[in-house]
């Protein structure tokens, strides 16, 4: 369960929002979108009763610190353990259905005197002052190993609004819907933009935070 959340740092804890779809590229892909599908989501959106998802942290730089190769260096160090201590957790405490992220399910686990003292331990040893601290460099190193500035490029979405608009047999209904969400995508992403230099600091140690969130992933499948 909390190999499964490691990924969610980068699109919720940091970006606060659902996974955009990337608009690199994406003009093809959004032009091709069955029209039905629009319309249907537009009508599911409309109508649907299901609940509202939760309101999740939002984007601000204060959920971003500026990094280094020794910060970067010392979260991917304490990963494996704190990855080894929340699957522990959670076979003992559980995953409350609220933690939508690591840091949020370490917050809940933490609670518990014996759980503190163990995530203190391996926290101290890497050099953080606690949980806050950790989850800023984490959001951070996420956030700038996911970026892609591609995604708020003024050019590829324009592209991307005129194939959707040149698109036969889409309603102007549909198609306004789909350059709505063209928008909203390249909003969230700028929301979610790495502070200035932190892309820089990472890309040494871009394989290994691919390897980590691969490995999670993997052992999640």
């Amino acid at each position: 369960m909390v190999r499964v959340l490691v990924r969610s740092l980068a699109f919720v804890l940091i970006l606060g929002a659902p996974a955009f779809a990337a608009i690199a590229g994406s003009g093809s892909a959004l032009a091709q979108t069955d029209p039905g599908d629009a319309g249907a989501a537009q009508a599911n959106t409309a109508g649907s009763d299901a609940p509202p998802a939760p309101e999740l942290l939002a984007p601000t730089p204060d959920n971003q610190v500026p990094l280094t190769p020794a910060l970067v260096q010392r979260f991917l160090d304490s990963w494996p353990e704190l990855s080894t201590l929340g699957d522990q957790f959670a076979d003992q405490y559980g995953v409350d259905e609220d933690a939508t992220d690591p840091a949020s399910a370490f917050q809940v686990w933490a609670e518990r005197p014996e759980a503190k003292t163990k995530i203190d331990a391996v926290l101290t040893k890497h050099g953080f002052s606690g949980l806050d601290e950790w989850a800023k460099v984490a959001n951070s190193v996420l956030l700038a190993y996911d970026y892609d500035e591609s995604l708020t490029d003024p050019a590829q979405i324009a592209d991307a609004v005129r194939e959707i608009e040149a698109t036969p047999g889409m309603s102007r209904q549909e198609k306004d819907s789909l350059i709505a969400q063209v928008h909203k995508q390249a909003e969230d992403a700028a929301a979610g933009k790495p502070l200035d230099g932190n892309r820089a600091v990472i890309e040494p140690f871009m394989d290994r935070i691919g390897a980590v969130i691969n490995a999670d992933q993997g052992e999640a499948d």
